[in-house]
């Protein structure tokens, strides 16, 4: 496992995560209580999540599978876009 990497912008009470590969940003998790649903579900979000990037997966498709587990699309995305935004501004 790679060691997490962080980094602090005024205003913020914890240091921000800053994940070695981009596509970090997008992955999502489930725990280990989790149902067999939930976890192809996270399969299918971080497989996605790679061939969006990859531009395998157009936008539109990448947003319906997002909405087809039950992650809200556009916060999913927003809160990825925020992080970079913050770390083009640093």
């Amino acid at each position: 496992m790679s060691k997490k990497q962080e980094l602090w912008l005024p205003g913020m009470q914890e240091d921000i995560y800053v994940p070695e590969n981009i596509s970090d940003l997008l992955e999502v998790e489930v725990d280990s209580n989790c149902t067999d649903s939930e976890f192809e579900g996270m399969i299918l979000v971080n497989n996605s999540s790679q061939q969006f990037l990859d531009k395998e997966l157009d936008l539109d498709t990448y947003l319906d599978i997002l909405d087809s587990v039950g992650i809200d699309p556009y916060f999913h995305l927003q809160e990825a876009a925020w992080v970079v935004a913050n770390l083009l501004n640093y």
